[in-house]
C-alpha cells in the first residue's frame, strides 16, 4: 500500500511539471527540479502533497527519496 501510494505522488508530480509553464519568469519549483535542484523539488513535493495525503505518508515520502 505504502509503495503504491509513493508511485501515485511521483506520477502526480510529473503530471504537475507538464502542466507548468517553466520558464525564466517562473521561479517554481518545478524549474528548480529541471535545473537539478533535487533538495527543491522534494520540498515543493512535500508541501504540495500535504493537504492531500496525512503526515506519515508524504514523510515517507520525502525521506525514502532525499
Amino acid at each position: 500500500m505504502h509503495i503504491q501510494t509513493l508511485q501515485d505522488l511521483h506520477l502526480r508530480l510529473l503530471q504537475l511539471q507538464q502542466e507548468q509553464n517553466c520558464n525564466n519568469n517562473n521561479n517554481n519549483s518545478c524549474c528548480y527540479y529541471n535545473n537539478n535542484n533535487n533538495y527543491y523539488y522534494y520540498y515543493y513535493y512535500y508541501y504540495y502533497y500535504y493537504y492531500y495525503y496525512n503526515y506519515y505518508y508524504y514523510y515517507y515520502y520525502y525521506y525514502f527519496y532525499y
